[in-house]
C-alpha cells in the first residue's frame, strides 16, 4: 500500500469561504439571465441583417495552387523591455517560410535590438518604438522575399496598417543615435512606405486574427438612422452567426465604397456622440463626418489621406465550427484567384492558414528571452579587465526587481 498522502483536486470555487461561494452561485445565475435576454435579443437583430447581406459560394479548389510559391511573413518583438537602471532594452525579430504548394523549401529570419539610455521617455513610447522596429523588419523581410523569390503570394500576419495606433505619440521623440532615423516620425514614415510597397506589389495578403471592426453596426446605423438595431459586437462575432458554411463575404458588395470597413466602424464609434447634439443626422451627414475623422486620423498618424489608402476586406467561412477568417488586400486585387487555397489550407485547430501558424510558431520569441539575452551582455562586459565590476552591476540593476521580466 503506498504511504503517499492522499492529492485532492478542489476547483478554485472550493477554494473560496462558502458565504462567497454561495453568493457567486447567485450572481452566475443573474448573469446567466441577462446573457439570455441578450442573445434572444439578438437573434431578431440577426435575422434583420442577414437579409441585406450578400454571401458567395467558395469556388472549388482547383488545386493550381501546388504549383505556385508562396511566402509566410511575421515578426516578434519583447513583451517585456527590460528596465534598468542604466538603460531599457528589447529584442525584435522578423523572418519568412518558403512553400511550394504544401512543401516547405526554404526559410529567412532576421533580428535586431533596440537600446535606449534612461530618459524622461514613458516605457509606453519605448515599446511603441519597439513595435515599430519590429513591423519595419517584418516589412523589409517581406520586400527581400518579393524581389528575391518572385513568390506568387505573399501572407503576413496581420493588417498592413495595424501599427497605425498611437503613432503619433512617438513622432516627436529622437531616437538614439545608433539607429538609422533621427525621430520618431521617420521611422513611421518608412514603416509606411515599405507597406505601401508591399500592398501595391498585387501579391500580398494580411491575416487580420485579432479583428475590432464593427463596420456592420455601423451600417444598419447609416441604414435605419438609429442604433436599435445594433448588435453589439464585433464583424466577426456577428457574421459567425448569420455567414453559411463554404461562403466569402465582401464589404464592397454591401458598402459599395472603397476602406468601407474603416468608414462605417467609425460611424458605429461616432454616432452616440452625435445624438448628444440633438441636431438631425442625415445618412449624408453621417458617411461626410466618418469619413473626415478617418482621413483626419490617417493624415496625423500616418501623413496619408483616406484616398491613398487602397485597402478592402473579406471573410471567408470555410466551415461551419470555425470563425470566419479575415483577410486584407489592395482593393483591385482579384480575391477571388486565392480563395481556393485559402479555403483549402485553413487549420481546423486554428482556422487561420497553415503557413501563418507555422511561421507563427517559429518566429515568437521565447519567454524569458530578452532578459537572458541582456545578461549575456552583462557578462561580456565583466570580463572586461578595465571596468569596475559593481559599475557594470549597477548599470545593469533592475529599476524594478519585484517585476518578473
Amino acid at each position: 500500500m503506498s504511504s503517499e498522502p492522499l492529492q485532492l483536486n478542489l476547483s478554485a470555487w472550493m477554494e473560496l469561504p462558502k458565504p462567497l461561494q454561495f453568493e457567486y452561485f447567485d450572481h452566475a445565475r443573474r448573469e446567466a439571465e441577462k446573457i439570455k435576454e441578450k442573445l434572444l435579443e439578438q437573434r431578431k437583430k440577426f435575422d434583420i441583417l442577414r437579409k441585406h447581406l450578400k454571401f458567395h459560394p467558395l469556388p472549388d479548389d482547383d488545386q493550381e495552387w501546388l504549383k505556385w510559391k508562396i511566402v509566410a511573413v511575421d515578426g516578434s518583438y519583447s513583451t517585456t523591455i527590460c528596465d534598468r537602471v542604466g538603460l531599457r532594452l528589447g529584442v525584435y525579430q522578423a523572418g519568412y517560410l518558403i512553400f511550394e504548394g504544401r512543401e516547405l523549401k526554404g526559410e529567412k529570419y532576421w533580428s535586431g535590438v533596440f537600446i535606449q539610455d534612461q530618459d524622461y521617455t514613458s516605457l509606453d513610447v519605448t515599446r511603441k518604438i519597439l513595435e515599430l522596429l519590429c513591423t519595419r523588419l517584418e516589412r523589409q523581410i517581406a520586400l527581400d522575399a518579393l524581389t528575391r523569390e518572385n513568390p506568387d503570394l505573399i501572407l503576413i500576419d496581420g493588417s498592413f496598417f495595424g501599427f497605425r495606433v498611437k503613432c503619433e505619440d512617438v513622432k516627436n521623440v529622437r531616437l538614439p543615435d545608433d539607429l538609422k532615423w533621427s525621430t520618431g516620425k521617420d521611422l513611421v514614415n518608412e514603416v509606411r512606405d515599405y507597406t505601401l510597397r508591399l500592398l501595391n506589389s498585387m501579391k500580398a495578403i494580411g491575416i487580420v486574427k485579432r479583428t475590432r471592426t464593427c463596420a456592420l453596426d455601423g451600417w444598419l446605423i447609416y441604414k435605419y438612422g438609429s442604433d436599435k438595431y445594433c448588435i453589439g459586437q464585433n464583424d466577426r462575432a456577428i457574421l459567425q452567426h448569420i455567414m453559411p458554411e463554404n461562403t466569402w463575404f465582401a464589404y464592397k458588395s454591401l458598402f459599395g465604397i472603397p476602406n468601407a470597413h474603416l468608414i462605417f466602424t467609425r460611424i458605429r464609434g461616432r454616432y452616440r456622440l452625435l445624438q448628444k447634439s440633438k441636431k438631425e443626422i442625415t445618412q449624408k451627414d453621417l458617411l461626410s463626418i466618418a469619413c473626415r475623422h478617418v482621413n483626419h486620423d490617417l493624415k496625423r498618424e500616418l501623413g496619408l489621406s483616406l484616398n491613398a489608402l487602397p485597402i478592402t476586406q473579406y471573410y471567408i467561412k470555410a466551415r461551419k465550427e470555425l470563425l470566419p477568417l479575415c483577410i486584407e488586400t489592395h482593393e483591385k486585387l482579384n480575391v477571388v484567384k486565392y480563395l481556393g487555397y485559402l479555403k483549402s489550407e485553413i487549420n481546423p485547430s486554428t482556422g487561420l492558414p497553415f503557413p501563418i501558424d507555422l511561421i507563427d510558431s517559429v518566429i515568437t520569441l521565447p519567454s524569458g528571452f530578452t532578459k537572458e539575452f541582456l545578461e549575456e551582455i552583462e557578462g561580456i562586459l565583466l570580463k572586461e579587465h578595465n571596468l569596475d565590476p559593481s559599475d557594470v552591476t549597477t548599470y545593469f540593476k533592475s529599476i524594478n526587481p519585484q517585476k518578473e521580466e
